[in-house]
Formats: structure tokens, C-alpha cells, sequence
């Protein structure tokens, strides 16, 4: 995730979290951690929260650890070079696990969902902010060359129906869908179920 996708996930954080902020210790997930953005994000949220951030590229991992050394020192992060289909955590660690602009990447979505149903705690949320769905006027919202690797079938873009469906395939449950068609913004939260 980069800077340029703070006002998607101000949005959804504003949809899904009606108070702004959760004042309990808790442990979040970041999903493809990027730049560590998404992190700095809910860090001003969720100011008791212990982060976790996984990257498949490891050049994202240490540049994560660089730009939050302080995070890093305070013992409030962890990152790691790793892939959603194979997280290095045990069951139900997390309270929240977060996927901003990264889910459409996902090599297995269904593997994927799994290990984040594995890792989250029972009534543990996943959220997912992607600044793409599909709905007829998606292409307005992708550069070229995101129109064609979608159309490639290279970047998975699925309509609200589609990810609800792939969210209930994975036992996940209270599943809400928020979206913003002037934007083409898209936010989805689900509960993983006692």
C-alpha cells in the first residue's frame, strides 16, 4: 500500500468503525504491509494496537522496518517476509487482520482466507479496501495498463456479489460491503464465527 491510497482507507475506517477508533489492546494484521502505510493509518486510530505486517517482497519488508523504527522499538511491530497463503503466526492471534489494495494480488484467494480465518481470533474481523471493484463502470477508475492486466485475467477484480460469496465460501460470517461508485472504492468486513 502507498500514501496515495490514505483517503480510500480514511473512508472505510470512517464506514466500518463508526467511532473512529478502538481504545482496547489489540493485534492487527497488515496483509501485504507495502511501505507500512496501511499501519501509520490505523496507528492513528487503534492507539493501543500491536501491528503485524507481512510483504511478499522483501525489499517492501525492510523498507517497512526502516520508516517505523520507533513502532519497531516500542515493541508496537513486527514485520515479516511472507505470503497470505502461509502466515507465520499462531491460531487466533489477532483481532483484526487488514488487505488494503492487496487482495486482487492474492495468487490462491480460497488458501489465502484460510490462513487469515486461522489466525484471527473468534469474532475477529477481516477487512478489505481495494479502490477497484467490478461494476459497469469500473475502467474509469484504471489506468490502461490496469484495464488490460485485469482483462488478462492477471489482477482479480470481482463485483460486491462475488467477494460476499467468496467471504461466505470461507466461513466467514456478518459479512458488510460498503462502497463508493463516484471513486470506485470498495470495503469489506467479515467476522470469523464462534
Amino acid at each position: 500500500m502507498t500514501k496515495h491510497h490514505t483517503p480510500s482507507v480514511q473512508w472505510a475506517i470512517k464506514n466500518i468503525f463508526a467511532d473512529g477508533s478502538f481504545t482496547k489492546k489489540i493485534k492487527i494484521l497488515d496483509i501485504g504491509c507495502g511501505a507500512g502505510t496501511g499501519i501509520n493509518i490505523f496507528n492513528k486510530n487503534f492507539k493501543n494496537a500491536r501491528f503485524y505486517g507481512i510483504d511478499y517482497s522483501k525489499d517492501m519488508v525492510e523498507l517497512t522496518k526502516e520508516t517505523h523504527k520507533e513502532l519497531i522499538k516500542n515493541n508496537r511491530l513486527e514485520v515479516h517476509h511472507a505470503s497470505v497463503d502461509k502466515l507465520p503466526f499462531d491460531d487466533n492471534m489477532f483481532q483484526l487482520v487488514i488487505g488494503i489494495e492487496t487482495s486482487h494480488f492474492w495468487l490462491d484467494k480460497k488458501e489465502g482466507l484460510a490462513e487469515i480465518k486461522r489466525v484471527l481470533e473468534i469474532n475477529g474481523l477481516i477487512v478489505l479496501v481495494n479502490e477497484v471493484y467490478m461494476y459497469p463502470d469500473y475502467e474509469r477508475f484504471l489506468p490502461k495498463l490496469q484495464v488490460n492486466a485485469v482483462k488478462l485475467d492477471k489482477v482479480k477484480v470481482y463485483t460486491e456479489k462475488q467477494y460476499k460469496e467468496i467471504l461466505q465460501e470461507a466461513g466467514f460470517q456478518d459479512i458488510k460491503i460498503h462502497t463508493c461508485p463516484d471513486k470506485g472504492w470498495i470495503s469489506i468486513v467479515a467476522k470469523k464465527p464462534e
